[in-house]
């Protein structure tokens, strides 16, 4: 059975592997002083879930619906407008 990590963990313990064998013995404080980095750094992309993105997208899709009918409510007002108006 697999153990799940965290993918910063991952990451920052791929990086300590390529540290030459003489200074892994920092390799410790590096590790935790690595992942505070990422951590940092990723915070600063402002990235989102997977759960939130989709939570948006449908969000999106249900506006864009919603947008379309009105805008085929609005066509259809106008054209009626029009053709009232033309029959003064």
């Amino acid at each position: 059975m697999k153990k799940h990590t965290h993918p910063l963990d991952d990451l920052s313990r791929k990086i300590i592997n390529m540290i030459p064998p003489g200074i892994k013995e920092l390799s410790h404080d590096f590790e935790k002083n690595l992942k505070l980095l990422l951590q940092s750094s990723l915070k600063k992309l402002e990235l989102v879930s997977r759960k939130e993105f989709d939570t948006q997208c449908r969000v999106l899709q249900k506006t864009r619906e919603k947008l379309e009918k009105l805008e085929s409510r609005l066509i259809a007002f106008s054209t009626s407008t029009v053709r009232k108006s033309k029959k003064k």
